[in-house]
This record gives C-alpha cells, structure tokens and sequence, in this order.
C-alpha cells in the first residue's frame, strides 16, 4: 500500500448573513484561526492554505447529493 504524505483539510460551513459578528469577534476568530493554522506550519506539514471555493457536492450518508453554491455577502466586493 502506498504511503499518503499530503492531506486537504475540508471545513463545511452553513453561511448565515444574519450573524453579524463585531469586531472584536472578528480579531480572536482570526487570532485564533491564525494559531491553529500556525502550529500546522511550523510542523512543516502544511502545503497551501488556497481556498477551493464556495460551489460544490454534499454527499450525503444517505448517499443522496446536495449541489451547494454559498456564496456569502460579506466577501462581495
């Protein structure tokens, strides 16, 4: 069997443009995400932080497809 050495890490996330979140929720999430993602780094472990995008399919456990398109207002331009 071949040994796999690089991974993708794949976050499921349910937009919801009612959460408004403030400032100071905005600094720790980043502080706290810019951490996680840090300790990966300095392992040497990490190999890209590029983000896929919004669209996709949800495989279901059912085995049944959701197609998803999030996009979320806050990223407009």
């Amino acid at each position: 069997m071949e040994k796999l050495n690089d991974f993708m890490m794949l976050f499921r996330l349910e937009p919801n443009n009612n959460y408004q979140p403030t400032q100071s929720d905005l600094v720790k999430q980043k502080q706290y995400g810019g951490s996680w993602i840090g300790g990966i780094a300095s392992q040497a472990k990490l190999a890209s932080t590029s983000q896929l995008g919004f669209t996709g399919k949800q495989l279901n456990a059912d085995l049944s497809v959701k197609h998803t398109d999030h996009h979320l207002k806050q990223f407009d331009n």
